[in-house]
């Protein structure tokens, strides 16, 4: 078998949820399969910085800038939704692609599959069979800003809009979903809803494969059983802005007033602007992306992930508890973990108060912070692996070739 990865970024190493199956799937299969990767780049320069990290038995074809239509365009097509939203270099993709031919084409973002249709428009037969790297519904990750907003209580126009977009976004997923060959998601809960999308609509085989557990995270003790650092793991850019503005406005003032020793550590994408509920508070610490996982997580002593949506699988939480630091979170994102205990494994809440509560417990009571931490582990030292997860795509991918 050969295979193309098609994506909006060089994928190595991940840096999100959306990276992280791609980079885990082919960095295993590319020691035993052709694998080629075509990046189309909405920031060329940020994905050529990356390029050293593509394992070596992956070649790259080539980085092409792509851009969106711009507004005025995708609201005067808004009626035609097979118009398509980016506008193609079509002689860059004949050229990449000419003579080329994979039995498996690995495409993310879901949008990206009209690359697909306008590379057959252009007469480039180059494929046997699609996989979406879906992960989780893009319609149903656009409608759960409704609880969003209903669970932290913070009014925010993102939310409003979003779910009037998850609509239209209905419309096209499940145009663009209607002839792929197969989509991946993360639970079981994911599939479930893909299917009352799509309906009788597709003919795609749906397969559930949550992101394996961080084997190197195990290797970490809870070495930060008497920091005083709390991480917090997110991006100060984009949508998740607003979780770090729910948390740092309604529940950090609650903890530092308690714990007035304790830092914040926020580790992930940092800001693009200055953001006012961060840069008020001198207890918090901004770090930018980490590269070495192990050594941030055996610097801390508690992991709070106030997320609000409930699709995919949340891999915070899951990287948390292989590393067995204990962990804060809320009732629906602790909900796409099959199993996983409130009071046991984890602690959480919707309400400010009690988030702060929880987390100002785990921080004064060291044995009630230990025993947490050693269940949540066991739960992760439970969790399917990525073994598991190469080893059912692998199987999935040669069956439906014959």
């Amino acid at each position: 078998m050969n295979f193309l990865i098609i994506a909006d970024t060089v994928p190595f190493p991940p840096l999100n949820g959306k990276e992280l199956p791609a980079a885990k799937l082919f960095g295993e299969l590319c020691k035993r399969y052709k694998v080629d990767l075509l990046v189309l780049s909405f920031n060329k320069t940020a994905d050529e910085k990356r390029v050293p990290e593509i394992p070596e038995n992956i070649t790259l074809l080539d980085i092409i800038p792509v851009k969106r239509k711009n507004r005025k365009t995708r609201l005067m097509q808004s009626l035609k939704p097979a118009a398509g939203t980016f506008n193609w270099p079509d002689g860059i993709i004949k050229q990449t692609l000419a003579g080329k031919h994979y039995h498996w084409v690995w495409v993310y973002p879901v949008t990206f599959i009209e690359f697909i249709e306008r590379a057959k428009k252009l007469k480039l037969d180059f494929y046997s069979k699609i996989a979406v790297g879906l992960n989780d519904s893009l319609t149903y990750l656009y409608r759960d800003s409704m609880n969003e907003l209903i669970q932290s209580r913070q009014i925010k126009k993102r939310y409003i809009t979003d779910w009037v977009k998850s609509f239209s976004i209905a419309s096209l997923e499940k145009r663009l979903l209607k002839n792929v060959d197969l989509i991946h998601v993360q639970t079981e809960v994911e599939k479930k809803k893909l299917q009352k999308l799509l309906g009788q609509s597709t003919k795609a085989l749906i397969i559930v494969a949550p992101n394996g557990t961080k084997e190197e995270l195990f290797g970490c003790s809870y070495k930060g059983s008497r920091s005083n650092l709390i991480l917090f793991m997110t991006h100060l850019d984009g949508g998740r802005v607003d979780e770090s503005e729910w948390f740092c406005k309604k529940v950090w003032p609650l903890v530092a007033q308690k714990i007035p020793a304790a830092k914040l550590l926020i580790v992930g994408k940092p800001p693009v602007k200055q953001l006012n509920h961060i840069e008020k508070y001198q207890s918090i610490i901004i770090n930018g992306y980490a590269e070495n996982l192990e050594a941030i997580f055996n610097s801390v002593r508690i992991a709070v992930v106030p997320t609000f949506h409930g699709t995919g699988l949340i891999n915070r939480i899951l990287d948390s508890l292989t590393a067995g630091v204990p962990a804060v979170s809320t009732p629906q994102a602790v909900a796409t973990f099959p199993g996983l205990i409130d009071g046991t494994h984890i602690l959480s809440a919707k309400d400010p108060e009690l988030f702060a509560a929880h987390v100002i417990a785990l921080y004064n009571n060291e044995n009630y912070a230990a025993q947490i931490a050693t269940n949540g582990r066991s739960y992760a030292a439970a969790f399917p692996n990525w073994p598991k997860f190469v080893e059912t795509f692998e199987h999935v991918f040669r069956s439906c070739l014959h």
